[in-house]
């Protein structure tokens, strides 16, 4: 049995999970169905039925100081508490502040870049030799320029060429002891961006314009940015927490906010801290506090009293108990309150990345998509009511908007998973069937998407799209009891789910699935041999195998025919292969559409569908065969040269993907999940390259595959 991607992909820019939980009662009624619009009206769209995820990549915006990454300082240094709201230093720091600026491959040595900021600073640019060129501003360096670039001074402003070549990052630091006054508005940019950068007044004109062109051409009929807001592993509960999309400079990393900053504990397990200055009375859900522990946890029964508001336990995110040391001594963390476990989940560091919503927003009009729009796990009542409220007011008035609790909250890859179990069991729900975590999962979709629907109008409900999310190759039935209609929503059953206030959801007209609108899977495929994870190839063994490692070793020959016969193979091995000892691949093409979980992927959901009468829009979905690393290869006792990004697999990937053929297999699925009568949008999740999941051999401007003609043919 093969494993599911979903059980190893860790998002690339996501973190721990932490929580916030609903506590509020929702009254239960059926949702409303008469709404009309007050958007701006635009051009009328041509919908295609391609759905396009991605995540968060290099040289998205116009200015490049907005993709600084990985912010953090030397080790024991609080540096949170002298940050503002947007990120930048209010005092002199004591050590440095730093992190990472990357650049996307289509910028040059020959183009001039900018440096400028208002208020008072000093920054640093690293790169090492051979360092860069000055136009103008050298009264603003410290030191010369054949490795660092050290900025310092009042209202600053540096025009400056890379020599020779454009490095694929920079460092960027918040120098120590330099002095900070008023700092705000660091940009980072080509020259020639400068002026549209100063006259920007909307999110929509922040964005990088080739970087948009490049997903126009893919002209996607609804873009799901999943990997803009982090659901699966991240720690947003409120929305007033998300950085400000107009001047913060931290807009893809972590977050510190000063509302949520308590300074250092004192004591041990059971610790003490004030109260930040966003303190209620009372804990109250979704509640962050992000601080420095003192000292690390010699025990794993841990607590903490903010502000002499009482001990409560500290749990991970994922809701279990914390192992002695997992907080080390002078760490800074981020704690979230949930009420239904009465404790502080506990996850290191900042609040994680979330792209604000503003953006997200402004992207899908830029391109001219549907906007499907990820809550993430934690996030509490207020916040969803005022994120609807931005996709209802600011979304073209042509365009959906799609809303999905989560992502993948049965994926135990994903932390968001255990803790979603951790809060089915604090309601009682049995753990057979998985129903702990689909019955979390129905009574907060439930929830949102009842405030959704009341909040969506006055704008026309005909664009009002709720998604009800599940695993491909999960239990229909269970899936169809559990988790859409809500079996396990009732409080005469379940006196602990009565015991917290909520409503019973369990029947119609106020199930789940009544408030949804569409139902939505992911639809990955890979070879029978040529498998996705490491963990799939040493579970399929070196025998199950033997035939690609032929195939390998053919196109290794450069002999025509040899080269023509494995790019076969390969074709076939995707399509509706068979491992060398016979068995069927599970994840193939016919596997999707006949064989897998008991009779196809795709019928097996049809038949759901139909019974609701609800149309599929695939999530996420895509190629993902790829290469055993080189370690995987040793373990299965094969050759090392057969595996890794040079080896002889990766080598036919890569020419295979390079061919017209897997045009043709692209097209193929979409194809085969498009002709049952209830699919409504087959999907892609582009994950920068070079991965599995890529369109193109690098980033965004790289060459790209034909994976990438085939969905842009698509209509």
């Amino acid at each position: 049995m093969q494993f599911s991607r979903r059980q190893f992909l860790v998002a690339t820019s996501a973190s721990a999970v932490a929580v916030g939980s609903p506590n509020l009662l929702r009254a239960a009624a059926p949702p409303p169905r008469s709404l009309a619009t007050a958007a701006t009206p635009t051009a009328a769209k041509k919908m295609r039925p391609t759905v396009i995820g991605t995540s968060l990549e290099r040289g998205m915006f116009k200015n490049l100081a907005l993709s600084l990454i990985s912010l953090q300082s030397a080790t024991g240094y609080a540096y949170p508490g002298i940050l503002d709201e947007n990120g930048y230093p209010k005092s002199t720091p004591a050590a440095n502040v730093f992190g990472e600026i990357q650049f996307a491959s289509n910028l040059t040595p020959a183009t001039p870049m900018l440096l400028k900021w208002t208020g008072t600073g000093s920054i640093t640019l690293g790169r090492g030799a051979p360092g860069f060129s000055i136009t103008s501003g050298s009264n603003f360096l410290s030191g010369g320029t054949d490795f660092n670039l050290n900025v310092v001074g009042t209202n600053v402003r540096v025009v400056f060429n890379f020599r020779t070549s454009v490095p694929s990052s920079v460092s960027f630091s918040f120098v120590a002891g330099g002095k900070f006054s008023n700092l705000s508005n660091v940009v980072l940019c080509r020259l020639s961006d400068e002026a549209s950068i100063d006259k920007a007044t909307t999110p929509e004109e922040m964005f990088d314009d080739n970087y948009v062109d490049v997903y126009r051409t893919l002209n996607p009929g609804i873009f799901r940015p999943m990997g803009w807001t982090n659901p699966n592993s991240g720690n947003v509960s409120q929305s007033r927490y998300i950085a400000p999309w107009r001047t913060a400079i931290n807009l893809i990393d972590q977050r510190w906010a000063p509302g949520a900053w308590v300074g250092t504990t004192t004591g041990t397990d059971a610790y003490n801290c004030a109260a930040q200055k966003d303190a209620t009375s009372t804990y109250v859900d979704g509640e962050m506090i992000q601080l420095q522990f003192g000292t690390a946890n010699i025990s794993r029964n841990v607590t903490v009293n903010s502000g002499g508001r009482g001990q409560v336990p500290i749990l991970t995110g994922s809701g279990g108990a914390l192992n002695v040391g997992q907080i080390t001594a002078n760490s800074l963390a981020t704690l979230t309150y949930d009420a239904l476990l009465g404790a502080f989940l506990w996850q290191p560091d900042g609040q994680t990345p979330c792209l604000p919503y503003e953006l997200q927003i402004a992207f899908a009009n830029r391109v001219n998509a549907d906007y499907w729009c990820n809550f993430p796990s934690y996030m509490d009542d207020a916040s969803v009511v005022s994120i609807t409220k931005l996709v209802r007011d600011k979304l073209n008035s042509n365009l959906n908007g799609y809303f999905e609790y989560g992502n993948e909250v049965w994926n135990y890859g994903f932390p968001v998973t255990s803790w979603a179990d951790a809060k089915g069991a604090a309601l009682g729900f049995p753990s057979d069937n998985n129903r702990r975590h689909y019955g979390w999962y129905a009574l907060r979709t439930r929830q949102i998407m009842g405030q959704v629907t009341s909040t969506w109008a006055p704008r026309q409900i005909a664009q009002l799209k709720r998604a009800m999310a599940f695993q491909a190759f999960g239990p229909a039935s269970a899936t169809s009891s559990f988790r859409m209609q809500g079996a396990d929503l009732d409080g005469s059953t379940y006196p602990n789910y009565a015991g917290k206030g909520f409503a019973n959801y369990k029947a119609a007209p106020n199930r789940p699935i009544d408030f949804c609108d569409v139902l939505s899977y992911a639809t990955y495929y890979s070879g029978a041999q040529c498998t996705n994870f490491d963990a799939n190839y040493l579970n399929l063994g070196a025998s199950a195998i033997a035939g690609l490692l032929s195939a390998a070793d053919d196109y290794a020959t450069a002999v025509p025919s040899k080269m023509a016969s494995a790019l076969a193979f390969l074709d076939n091995d995707i399509r509706a292969g068979k491992t060398s000892k016979g068995a069927a691949g599970d994840q193939t093409l016919l596997a999707l559409s006949s064989g897998a979980n008991g009779g196809g992927i795709y019928p097996i959901w049809e038949a759901v569908a139909k019974t609701f009468n609800k149309p599929i829009v695939c999530y996420e979905g895509g190629h993902e065969s790829w290469y055993p690393s080189t370690g995987a290869c040793s373990s299965l006792g094969i050759s090392v040269a057969y595996g890794g990004p040079t080896g002889k697999i990766a080598n036919l990937l890569e020419a295979y993907k390079r061919s017209d053929a897997f045009a043709v297999l692209v097209r193929d699925q979409v194809s085969q999940f498009m002709a049952q009568p209830h699919s409504q949008a087959a999907a892609w999740l582009i994950v920068s390259g070079p991965n599995q999941w890529s369109l193109s051999t690098g980033d965004t401007y790289a060459t790209k595959y034909k994976s990438w003609t085939a969905i842009c043919a698509l209509d």
